[in-house]
């Protein structure tokens, strides 16, 4: 019962960090994208 409670556990924070993670790079990809229009359109 034990095992199998800490796996989950695991197995959850692994998902939740895989998560965050492309939450991430998904933000920064965006920013990224904004940041280069803003300046096309500046110039």
């Amino acid at each position: 019962m034990l095992t199998s409670t800490t796996t989950a556990i695991t197995t959850v924070t692994t998902i939740m960090t895989t998560t965050t993670t492309t939450t991430s790079i998904i933000t920064t990809a965006t920013s990224t994208t904004t940041d280069h229009t803003t300046s096309s359109n500046a110039s």
